[in-house]
């Protein structure tokens, strides 16, 4: 099948969201297809073709086809526009979409169209929500793809849509770890009990918990890898007294597997309100399927997160995870205290953890779901 992948990503880029773009476009071409990806080409972070994929930590089996940067009202249906050449020349079956214009493009085309959501289309304007009612009422209905239970209640309840033209697709992540050249682990020194986080570095992301919890446990160390030099800068300076917390910066995505596979604990502690790349003031907390998530699973590591009802779709409390309340440190403290002085603990919840991973949240499994019962 040929499959062609619209998004909005500025790629090669720092944002989860462009590495869910070419994570998904490899699994689709695992399983089988042939893919044509859309993307904005990225003014901040150039790089030489052949680079790109090397970035994302990928094999080069689909094409870019590369879009012209847009940022005014209504960008999306113009940069849509922009992809139909290229379109028309690759013929795809099935049109795969970040943009609820792409699935218009599918329409007109009489192409199957999917379109993926991570968060509320209102967010996007009533445009956007009226189409998207207009589209699953045509004869060929779109399909949507939801990131978690929680928004496709959102989209049924908010939008009047047929409960069978929405798919749940939890985000994934790649199983590395039977891979020899991605787990080599770094040399620490021993004797110190490490807690990792990689990621994000906007409000609500969980440095606001981890300056806190640094002080309060000096018997283990806080490494952060991720957020851009201004966060970055930010955070250093509120706890420069801090020995025990220690800043990577920015790392390519290819790089981040060996660190994850190195900490003793990995940590993500979201507060109740969690910013996103462009909005930091923004809140995703309600939708969101977190990339990290995925990804600290992959590793069979003990995970620390967050007590929210999003994440406890994917993690159990004292099985997978165990979940903390992101209003109280001291919960995180004594959920570390106990990881550290319980080995059998640590290795029975990263085994179950990479147990759940294997079955439900690989990117192939992720790819087979998204086009199931749908495209034949």
């Amino acid at each position: 099948m040929k499959i062609a992948y619209i998004s909005w990503s500025g790629i090669p880029s720092r944002s989860a969201n462009s590495i869910q773009v070419m994570k998904m476009c490899e699994a689709f071409t695992k399983n089988g297809h042939e893919v044509l990806l859309f993307a904005q080409k990225h003014p901040r972070l150039n790089s030489e073709a052949e680079d790109i994929y090397n970035l994302y930590g990928i094999e080069k089996k689909f094409d870019i086809a590369y879009l012209p940067p847009l940022s005014f009202a209504g960008a999306g249906y113009l940069y849509s526009i922009l992809a139909l050449p290229a379109l028309l020349e690759f013929k795809p079956d099935v049109i795969y979409c970040r943009l609820i214009s792409g699935c218009l493009l599918g329409l007109f085309l009489n192409i199957p169209s999917i379109f993926e959501s991570h968060s509320d289309i209102g967010k996007s304007g009533k445009i956007a929500a009226k189409l998207l009612s207009w589209l699953v009422n045509q004869q060929h209905p779109i399909r949507i793809v939801t990131i978690s239970n929680a928004l496709k209640e959102s989209f049924i309840q908010n939008y009047q849509i047929s409960e069978k033209l929405v798919c749940v697709a939890h985000d994934g992540a790649e199983d590395l770890e039977n891979n020899q050249k991605s787990i080599s682990s770094f040399s620490f020194d021993s004797g110190i009990f490490r807690v990792g986080y990689i990621g994000h570095l906007y409000n609500g992301k969980g440095m606001e918990i981890i300056s806190q919890l640094a002080p309060l446990c000096p018997w283990a160390e806080f490494h952060v890898i991720g957020g851009t030099e201004d966060d970055i800068k930010m955070w250093q300076e509120k706890t420069s007294k801090l020995s025990n917390l220690i800043f990577y910066g920015f790392l390519p995505y290819s790089q981040t597997h060996q660190y994850r596979s190195s900490f003793d604990v990995l940590i993500a502690p979201y507060l109740k309100k969690v910013g996103i790349a462009g909005y930091p003031d923004g809140d995703i907390s309600k939708w969101m399927s977190p990339l990290k998530i995925f990804e600290y699973m992959s590793v069979g590591k003990p995970i620390v997160t967050s007590n929210l009802p999003v994440l406890r779709e994917v993690l159990e409390h004292g099985k997978t995870s165990l979940l903390c309340n992101p209003d109280d440190v001291n919960d995180w403290v004594n959920a570390l205290l106990r990881l550290k002085e319980d080995r059998s603990l640590r290795d029975y919840l990263g085994h179950n953890a990479r147990q759940e991973f294997l079955s439900k949240y690989t990117w192939e499994a992720r790819a087979n779901l998204v086009l199931s019962g749908y495209i034949e």
